[in-house]
């Protein structure tokens, strides 16, 4: 009867119009079935839709366009499901609820947002999260201004995490391929990398790294407030602001400069631990080395090619000092050889902390050759301000007559003699090492007897015989043939 009563609404829809009811009188639609108890619904409740152990050999038509079926077991890589005919792709479409298909079907922005406000997205499981996409293609990023982030961008191949307060991580402010983290970051160079707080790098290939900025290609910048500023620059808690330099807690300003707890300030320049290198060419360790070509071990080089050391002030050209507080003068030329400039420079000051500073010089060496001892401008080849004096030297017991004294390089010869008789026993020369040797004679005071230098004698030329007693010297210098006579004391 019931098959009658449709077969006969069917017929009659096509005249006109028929809702039927399965379970009710009243219909709202074209077709409408009532549960027997909606609140405590019985087992058969529901409607059948065919089953089927595999699909159609010849696909349905466009008239079947839309058309139901359930596959109750699996046929290849399509699972037990609902399965509708999709007529303009060809296919069976499964009926699903996947991330893929909630994007593909449920139109624009709907199946793209997961407003997580009841606990983290989850992902568990051994195969983690990936995700792939196609550089230079898709969408313009839709994410801008403040928020807290993480998002991989294909379009530019690049990604983010942390927080912003502002367009930091905008469409334009996003480099190809780059990659930021923390907050504030800004990695807008191809290549970049930024993380931390408040970095930003620009250039391309470049890092920055807490609170640091690289805008220069293959920069790199660690560190509170450090700037790598140009081309294949390194600051690591300091600034780099020219190509090719390095700064490491220090400031690096010359081109191929470094600066490791110093200034490097002009080109080709090192400055380590405290030195200023200022300039060209120049090396400073703890030190000033403030000409080009100078260098300074913990002192002051102020002229071209100096080079100064623990305290020293080198202040003309070529000059080497050492020592603290010495001297100070005013050289004729920082750029040029001077005779009468220093050539080398041994200070000897220091500050008793009761008077203040005392300065001196130990000793001072021309580059005219002459040289000074406790005096600041040697007249002579040697200068010496005050007196000096000779180490003894060898020391020769005279036991017979004639007998030769080998002189070597002495200046200071020492005799004695065990002679009981009642002359004085002879004593002969040997010659001297080269012209201008000072030669002392003394003679033991503890001697019985004396010796006796002949005049005339071989290599010898004295004013007269000379007879040397306990406490007695003579001074000879050799003219490169002769011992000559310079001095004699009878004690």
């Amino acid at each position: 009867m019931m098959k009658k009563a449709l077969l006969l609404c069917i017929l009659i829809s096509q005249l006109g119009f028929c809702q039927v009811g399965i379970g009710t009188t009243t219909p709202n639609a074209i077709l409408d079935i009532r549960a027997s108890n909606p609140l405590n619904p019985a087992a058969t409740d529901g409607i059948l839709i065919p089953r089927v152990a595999n699909f159609p050999t010849t696909n349905p038509s466009a008239e079947q366009n839309g058309m139901l079926i359930f596959l109750d077991t699996q046929v290849g890589i399509n699972k037990p499901n609902f399965y509708y005919w999709d007529h303009p792709n060809s296919k069976w479409e499964e009926i699903g609820n996947t991330l893929d298909e909630a994007y593909d079907q449920d139109g624009a922005g709907t199946g793209k947002t997961i407003t997580a406000d009841s606990g983290g997205v989850l992902i568990q499981g051994t195969d983690g999260l990936q995700v792939t996409g196609t550089h230079g293609s898709g969408a313009t990023l839709s994410l801008s201004g403040a928020g807290t982030k993480m998002f991989f961008y294909p379009r530019k191949s690049a990604f983010r995490a942390g927080g912003v307060s502002g367009n930091h991580w905008d469409d334009s402010n996003i480099g190809e391929y780059s990659t930021a983290f923390g907050y504030n970051t800004i990695a807008s160079g191809v290549y970049s990398f930024a993380s931390g707080y408040q970095s930003t790098a620009s250039g391309e290939n470049s890092v920055a790294i807490s609170n640091a900025t690289a805008t220069g290609l293959n920069a790199v910048a660690i560190g509170d407030n450090s700037n790598a500023l140009a081309d294949n620059t390194v600051a690591i808690q300091g600034d780099a602001t020219v190509e090719n330099a390095i700064a490491i807690g220090g400031t690096a300003s010359g081109i191929n400069s470094i600066a490791i707890g110093g200034i490097a300030s002009e080109d080709n320049t090192i400055a380590l631990l405290g030195g200023s290198a200022l300039g060209e060419n120049s090396f400073a360790f703890a030190g000033t080395a403030e000409a080009d070509n100078s260098l300074s071990f913990g002192g002051t080089s102020e002229a071209e090619y100096s080079m100064s050391f623990w305290g020293g002030e080198a202040k003309s050209y070529g000059e080497i000092a050492m020592g603290t507080y010495g001297q100070s003068y005013i050289p004729s030329s920082t750029t040029s050889f001077v005779g009468t400039d220093r050539l080398f420079s041994l200070a000897n000051g220091y500050n008793d902390f009761s008077s203040g500073f005392v300065y001196s010089n130990a000793m001072i060496v021309l580059k005219n050759g002459n040289v000074g001892f406790s005096i600041d401008e040697p007249a002579v080849n040697l200068h010496i301000g005050g007196a000096f004096a000779l180490a003894q030297g060898q020391y020769t017991n005279v036991t017979t007559d004639n007998q030769t004294i080998t002189i070597g390089d002495s200046s200071h010869v020492l005799l004695v003699s065990n002679n009981t008789t009642t002359t004085n026993r002879t004593i002969l020369l040997t010659d001297g090492m080269t012209p201008g040797q000072l030669l002392i004679i003394v003679m033991g005071g503890n001697s019985f007897r004396g010796v006796e230098l002949e005049d005339g004698s071989a290599n010898v030329n004295l004013q007269q015989t000379r007879e040397l007693y306990g406490g007695d010297t003579l001074t000879l210098i050799w003219n490169g043939t002769t011992w000559l006579e310079t001095n004699y004391s009878d004690n």
